[in-house]
């Protein structure tokens, strides 16, 4: 059985992945009925799990990063199964 910190850690890269398809926090945290402080807060503790960054943040725009793109691509297929 899955506990807590799984779950939370699969909600997370969800998280991830939104931001990937809709290029902006405020956008996924409108879709997935979030704050956009916790939209914020799920990635950064995804980046220091995972030790590297995994997107690139500026005042107008979110975009992945090459190690955010290589995960996005390999975790899309596992998501389209859930």
């Amino acid at each position: 059985m899955a506990n807590n910190e799984d779950i939370s850690g699969f909600n997370d890269l969800a998280v991830f992945l939104d931001i990937c398809e809709t290029g902006g926090f405020r956008k996924t945290a409108q879709r997935l009925g979030l704050s956009p402080s916790s939209v914020s807060e799920r990635v950064k503790r995804l980046e220091q799990q995972i030790g590297v960054p995994l997107l690139t943040r500026t005042t107008r725009s979110v975009s992945p990063t090459d190690a955010g793109r290589s995960l996005a691509e390999r975790l899309l297929p596992l998501y389209a199964e859930a």
